[in-house]
């Protein structure tokens, strides 16, 4: 991979002491959600990036936050003694004297693991980490309580266990987890397990969680391209720009890339997310100091509420910043967890399809390795698809296959043990210049670095998937011929766009950027959400076009039964939703061919 002139100065550019003194700073606090230690985090960001100048805008706004407070978990039989523990946000709180309660194993928490069991006013014992999920079919299956036995690290680690993202509503709230939740160390964990194989388990649980609204804060800080036309003499140039195809207009003045990433966090939170604050300031810095060649704004949102409120922040921001998110918001870059120690995974960090590319310019270029990526999933602000704003990233390196839910991001992820001593300093310089890269690339080029070739063919194979496995029982021919339509033009498309980019066709690089944004608008609400463009769907695991998703699972239930036709009423209805959404992304596609054929 070959950077541009600018795409390889922001990347040496990138000041390993600058980064790790800014770790230093923020990790210095406990940043709980709505908290005065997160507060001053907050002020110290916003002062240094006024100084790189750009504008900034601290919002409070109301965020229904979780904390946990002490939990104790006491075996009062067959052998009576204490165990330590942890509670977890958005857990229900017992009374001060505890909750008594018989304990039995319910395996993975899935609901085939609860298949012959009575659970009804007991206490679960589930192997893994705390999860929306297993709190979620816990209450479903009418149990009290879950005891969760961790990972084989040692740690207690702290979760969220609401599935509802960001704030509930008047119907959401019905979806908040209504059992107690702790958390043993995985060999208390295995004692228990033994003790229960022996015969029965009695316990005592005590639990105290705080949730209620609170005001939090979210960081607003954004830089514009300068205004050119008019301001400097006939024929003057700044020093050092490298122009690609005409100036932009005032409209692509106004869209911008969204850089973000969470401020809170559980303890003092160096990597989670002190380090990718960090590369947030710093990819700031570079960008500011060559402002003069974007083409497109900057707009950096330090979130809240990420760990206390299940996103509560990034939803509220596109939640109240719809149209303005909707009409201008070019791509959305998150940062979570960069530069740990022992993070030489970069192969496999989250991307959608049509930003693959980009993903993969940025990591080979910086690097030199091979970047695969794995398909987007529904974690760490995600909150922008709905508006159909394509992602890229969350936590970009990892450690490899985690032992569970940490998702390979260290044994001392959402722990007391997450300090400073957790980065190491070249790897969080490796990733800060990715993200530049990536920053630099989507700000400067003069056309947008997408391609929604690669999103029509990842359409066509999850099609031709889904058909395959729902054969005559549910008729997919249409849509997947509709997709195969769309695939061709959208090559035609991206070639097109090859040949813009080689002679910098200012005609032919409005309408691809225009067909490009509203491709996303399109396509990403269809192929990633269910509750459409304006709600927010569970944070939980989401197929790839999940209204038509579950035509995979119409053998598992009986021909002409009540269960299929329920099923087949909602796989009408999300067929018609995708054929409109491929019929409208082949006329932008259409569209944008006709102006760039007839201009050429």
């Amino acid at each position: 991979m070959v950077l541009s002139g600018l795409e390889e100065k922001v990347a040496e550019s990138v000041d390993r002491a600058l980064l790790m003194r800014h770790v230093e700073e923020i990790s210095k606090y406990v940043r709980l959600s709505g908290e005065p230690g997160e507060r001053e985090a907050f002020e110290y960001i916003a002062h240094v990036l006024r100084g790189y100048g750009f504008v900034t805008e601290l919002l409070m706004h109301d965020a229904y936050i979780s904390l946990p407070g002490p939990a104790a978990l006491e075996v009062l039989s067959p052998a009576k003694r204490a165990i330590e523990c942890i509670t977890h946000a958005f857990g229900q709180s017992t009374p001060p004297q505890g909750v008594v309660a018989e304990l039995v194993y319910a395996g993975d928490g899935s609901e085939q693991s609860y298949a012959g069991l009575d659970v009804t006013n007991k206490f679960v014992l589930l192997d893994g980490m705390a999860s929306p999920g297993a709190a979620g079919i816990a209450t479903k299956m009418g149990a009290l309580g879950q005891v969760h036995t961790g990972v084989p690290d040692g740690q207690m680690h702290e979760m969220i266990v609401s599935n509802v993202w960001g704030n509930p509503d008047d119907e959401t709230k019905a979806n908040l987890p209504r059992t107690f939740v702790l958390s043993i160390a995985f060999s208390e964990g295995e004692v228990l397990r033994q003790a229960l194989a022996a015969g029965p388990v009695r316990i005592r649980a005590k639990a105290s969680v705080s949730t209620r609204w609170t005001k939090i804060p979210l960081l607003v800080a954004s830089i514009k391209p300068p205004e050119r036309r008019g301001t400097e003499p006939a024929g003057a140039e700044p020093a050092g720009i490298e122009r690609a195809g005409a100036e932009p207009s005032g409209a692509e003045r106004d869209t911008f890339l969204l850089l973000s990433g969470h401020l809170d966090s559980w303890y003092r939170g160096a990597m989670d997310n002190g380090s990718a604050n960090a590369t947030m300031i710093e990819v700031a810095r570079v960008i500011a100091e060559n402002r003069a060649q974007l083409r497109r704004g900057l707009r950096l949102c330090f979130w809240s509420g990420h760990s206390h409120g299940r996103y509560a922040g990034s939803a509220y921001y596109v939640d109240n910043h719809w149209e303005d998110l909707e009409r201008n918001c070019i791509l959305h870059l998150n940062t979570d967890s960069t530069g740990a120690v022992g993070a030489t995974n970069l192969l496999d960090a989250n991307v959608m399809a049509e930003t693959r590319g980009l993903a993969a310019h940025a990591v080979g270029a910086v690097t030199g390795g091979a970047f695969r990526g794995r398909r987007m999933s529904r974690n760490g602000d995600q909150s922008f698809w709905g508006a159909g704003i394509p992602s890229l990233f969350v936590s970009l390196s990892q450690q490899g296959p985690g032992p569970g839910g940490g998702g390979g991001l260290g044994w001392w992820w959402h722990t007391c043990h997450d300090t400073p001593d957790k980065i190491a300093p070249d790897f969080l310089v490796r990733d800060t210049k990715v993200y530049a890269v990536v920053a630099a690339r989507v700000l400067t080029s003069a056309l947008l670095p997408l391609d929604y070739s690669a999103c029509a063919r990842e359409w066509v194979d999850e099609l031709e998937a889904l058909a395959s496995k729902a054969g005559a029982r549910f008729d997919l021919n249409a849509i997947v011929a509709r997709a195969k339509s769309f695939r061709e033009r959208a090559e035609r498309l991206q070639q097109a766009a090859g040949r813009a980019e080689v002679a910098c066709s200012p005609h032919a690089a409005e309408a691809i950027n225009k067909c490009l944004v509203r491709l996303g608008r399109v396509l990403i609400p269809v192929s990633y959400t269910r509750a459409g463009r304006f709600a927010h769907d569970p944070a939980l695991d989401v197929h790839p076009l999940p209204d038509i998703a579950d035509a995979a699972r119409l053998g598992q239930v009986a021909e002409g039964s009540d269960e299929e036709k329920f099923l087949k009423v909602r796989l009408q209805r999300g067929s018609n939703r995708t054929l409109a959404a491929l019929k409208d992304a082949t006329a932008l596609v259409d569209e944008a061919l006709d102006i760039i054929e007839k201009g050429e």
